[in-house]
């Protein structure tokens, strides 16, 4: 930004600078670089530095005065420094952003007096750039890290999420002065060994403020479990939130415990842990929200007797509950849990097989007597661009109440995906598959009845980004079932079909409703009760029902105008939303 001021100025100046020579290569150089890095000695050249060096400091001062009125002049500087502020506060992503400090003298006192940004900048410090010398380098002659030491100073007065990827001395000489800003702290290091007295070091000390910590060496956890104090309110009086490899959770004192509202476990139990999990889960009555993420101990496994401890763990303000585990764990959690209907459900399943599968939604779990039942709309796709299909569930009032993902054999599992939920109370069902594994384009899932339909379903929602031959073989599985075993008829249902109208995209749009009319047209005797037509012309959004998806009726209407007859003459009613 200077470099483009000073050529700006200089470009407006006919004939040659005072302060601009030529190299001795023949290339122009920076004016006032040249003249603080070397001498001139042929003064007749310069007459307006005259024999006075007083004179050419005088020119020097009023250039750089030039140069800072015409970058006072630009538009960017023209902005309101509330504004710059709130540009840097959304910029900031990345550490290379500290880089805006170095445009210019206002960018960097408006950057310098945002500890907003810093606070940001200490999230995204990388896993560990101190060699082993650093301690040792100009700048951290106290042993301190300089990098995270200006960061931890700019950063005040707010608070601050602590990373500790390697735990030495330097960082706890780092972070001491601002122990008592620290609401975060995140620990997870591989050299146990070396790291673990240090952080001993750090918990010692205590932080008032800290209320989340996520703790979990990456390789075996319980090797110094010995050497762990009891972890006490005295330590972190605030603390709610705790990420922790389950075998630490013994190190709790029973007031900490008393005061966790959110818990994740990680990793089993080692197997000389004879120490009962449900014990220390029953010393947490407060917890809000639960999560197993490879936790589940073996002596939970479900036995031959296992249906007269069912019930054991009672959570009563649970509200979250998050499982990623195998199947048979998965259930013996369920089988054990006094779960309320209002309990939010997430679970990870790792299976292939359908036994195992349809063990999870078994008529012993409180999923199936107390959470399927309530559930009134599902959702049956993916959630992220590129994340893995789901099935979610939803209840009356449109809140997410059941969760469920991950298949090793997603073609197995979408033949009987729909089972646990034949005789729940959802009335609707929202797909948005961008395509299908090569094993269930090959079958014939949509005409033999082998997936089984929801016994109260009357509205099927197609999504966009659903390819045109997956929306097809998924109405036809629809309309198949429609009367069949007390289900709703198709004058009763209602198909719900999304495409888009964007202009310059008319062929597809046509193709589109072309293959709507070529499967409707395969049941004369099933005509359907309405047929509702979204029209967008947005792309690559996901959205869990037809209620959030953006339309345009007016183009919809423009689009479809061509083949309204012929679907009228197909469905009782045509809508466009």
């Amino acid at each position: 930004m200077h470099g483009d001021a000073a050529f700006s100025l200089s470009s407006s100046i006919k004939g040659p600078h005072p302060l601009a020579r030529s190299r001795a290569d023949g290339s122009d150089g920076d004016a006032v670089g040249e003249y603080f890095n070397e001498e001139y000695s042929d003064p007749e050249a310069y007459p307006m530095l005259g024999q006075n060096a007083s004179s050419a400091d005088d020119l020097a001062k009023s250039y750089s005065e030039s140069l800072s009125l015409h970058n006072a002049a630009l538009p960017v500087n023209s902005l309101p420094t509330e504004i710059l502020m709130v540009i840097f506060y959304h910029a900031r992503r990345i550490l290379l952003d500290i880089r805006f400090t170095h445009v210019c003298r206002r960018w960097r006192e408006v950057i310098c007096a945002m500890p907003e940004f810093w606070t940001s900048t200490l999230r995204v410090l990388p896993p560990r750039r101190l060699s082993p010398y650093a301690q040792h380098s100009e700048g951290s002659s106290d042993g301190c890290d300089p990098l995270l030491e200006r960061c931890l100073t700019l950063s005040a007065p707010r608070i601050i999420h602590a990373r500790l990827n390697q735990v030495r001395d330097i960082e706890l000489r780092s972070y001491a002065p601002h122990i008592d800003r620290i609401a975060e702290m995140t620990v997870d290091y591989n050299n146990i060994r070396e790291s673990t007295p240090v952080l001993m070091k750090l918990l010692r000390q205590g932080m008032p403020n800290l209320t989340t910590l996520h703790y979990f060496p990456t390789h075996r956890p319980w090797i110094l479990l010995d050497t762990w104090p009891a972890i006490t309110d005295a330590f972190f009086p605030n603390l709610r939130r705790l990420d922790t490899a389950t075998s630490l959770l013994t190190k709790l004192s029973p007031s900490l415990m008393q005061s966790l509202q959110h818990l994740t476990l990680r990793g089993y139990l080692a197997s000389h842990n004879t120490h009962d999990l449900a014990v220390e889960l029953g010393r947490c009555p407060s917890l809000v929200s639960l999560t197993f993420q490879s936790a589940v101990p073996d002596s939970w496994l479900l036995t031959r007797d296992a249906e007269a401890h069912s019930g054991f763990i009672q959570l009563r303000h649970l509200r979250r509950l998050s499982i990623e585990d195998y199947a048979i764990r998965i259930r013996s959690i369920l089988h054990r849990a006094a779960l309320s209907p209002t309990v939010h459900l997430t679970l990870d399943i790792r299976v292939s097989e359908k036994s195992s599968f349809m063990s999870v939604f078994s008529d012993s779990t409180s999923l199936h007597s107390h959470i399927l039942p309530s559930i009134s709309r599902l959702y049956l796709g993916c959630v992220q661009a590129k994340g893995h299909v789901r099935i979610l569930g939803f209840i009356q009032n449109g809140q997410e109440q059941l969760n469920v993902a991950r298949w090793h054999d997603f073609a197995a599992v979408l033949a009987h995906i729909m089972e646990p939920f034949a005789g729940s109370g959802a009335t609707a069902l929202a797909i948005h598959l961008p395509h299908l594994p090569i094993t269930l384009e090959r079958a014939s899932w949509d005409q033999d009845g082998s997936v089984p339909c929801p016994m109260h379903l009357r509205q099927l929602e197609l999504l966009g980004g659903t390819p045109l031959k997956l929306k097809q073989r998924f109405t036809r599985w629809f309309l198949r079932s429609c009367g069949c075993d007390g289900r709703p008829t198709s004058d009763e249902s209602t198909l719900c079909w999304v495409f888009n109208v964007e202009r310059g995209r008319e062929q597809h749009s046509r193709e589109d409703l072309w293959g709507l009319e070529a499967v409707l047209a395969e049941h004369p005797g099933q005509k359907l009760g309405v047929l509702e037509l979204y029209g967008t012309t947005l792309s690559g959004q996901i959205f869990t029902n037809v209620s959030r998806v953006p339309t345009n009726p007016a183009r919809c209407a423009e689009v479809v105008e061509a083949h309204m007859a012929r679907l009228s003459s197909l469905v009782s009613q045509v809508v466009i939303v």
